[in-house]
Parts: C-alpha cells; structure tokens; sequence
C-alpha cells in the first residue's frame, strides 16, 4: 500500500517481472483485493489483523493469510540519542525495557486483540472457510482472494 518507497524497491529487486499496482491507503490494497483488481497482496501484520475483521475488505471472511514473511522488522520506541548530557539514553533504555516485559507478558499482544475485537465488523471466527489442497477455498477458484 502507500507509495511503495523501500518496500516496492525490495519488491522489484527481488521479483523483477512482478507486475505492482500501487494504491494510496491501506484500505485501497484491501479494495483491489475486494474488486479483483489484485490477486494477492502485501501487507504487514498489524494491517492483516486489522482489516481481516472488516467487512468492508473482507466482507465473505474469504481472506487467508497465504505464504510466509517477506520481510521482519522489529520496532521501537523512538528516542534520539546524545553522548550523555541529557539522559536520552536512560529513557530510551527504560521505555524499552517496559516494552520487551510487556511483550514477554503478551500485554501488547492481548490489548490488541481486545481493540480488533472491539472495532471489527464481520466475525469471520463463525464461518468455516476451507483450504483444499489445490489452494481453491470454498471450492469456487473465481472468488479466490489470496493474502500475503
């Protein structure tokens, strides 16, 4: 999604003859997914977990999450560092520390869940989608909407 920048670079290095179809939001990837304008996608974890429970990107609860990792990145709290006269260095590390416990203790991990719960607006856990083994879900290959 977006303007591509260092993602459609990573893309293009690595699957010269993909054809990409840049879009300017988020929810512009899950529409072309949505209207057949694309056949797979990708996107990151928090985009995935968010719009899987949309109805308006995932209106049959058809998305499945196919493939592996393109690419982990690990995030962090963004502090400037300085050579010791302010303390930057000393909050950095602090904040991090509550952040890896609070990872560790899936505190992060359970507040997200509770928000995609809260804000989601199609419950795809009651719909009992099927990968066969040819990749065709729901057996109907025209419907077929593949994520990665």
């Amino acid at each position: 999604g977006g303007d591509g920048g260092g993602d459609e670079a990573l893309v293009r290095a690595k699957h010269p003859g993909a054809r990409l179809f840049l879009v300017n939001s988020e929810e512009a990837v899950y529409e072309g997914l949505e209207n057949g304008n694309c056949d797979l996608i990708l996107t990151n974890l928090g985009q995935w977990s968010r719009f899987r429970y949309n109805k308006q990107a995932n209106p049959r609860c058809e998305l499945e999450w196919v493939g592996r990792v393109f690419r982990f990145l690990n995030g962090g709290f963004a502090v400037t560092s300085d050579s010791g006269t302010l303390c930057t260095n000393l909050i950095r590390d602090a904040i991090n520390l509550h952040l890896l416990e609070m990872i560790e203790e899936n505190v992060i991990e359970q507040a997200l869940d509770r928000e995609y719960e809260r804000t989601a607006t199609v419950n795809c856990d009651e719909e009992t989608t099927s990968l066969t083994s040819s990749g065709i879900v729901n057996g109907d290959d025209d419907s077929n909407r593949l994520d990665i």
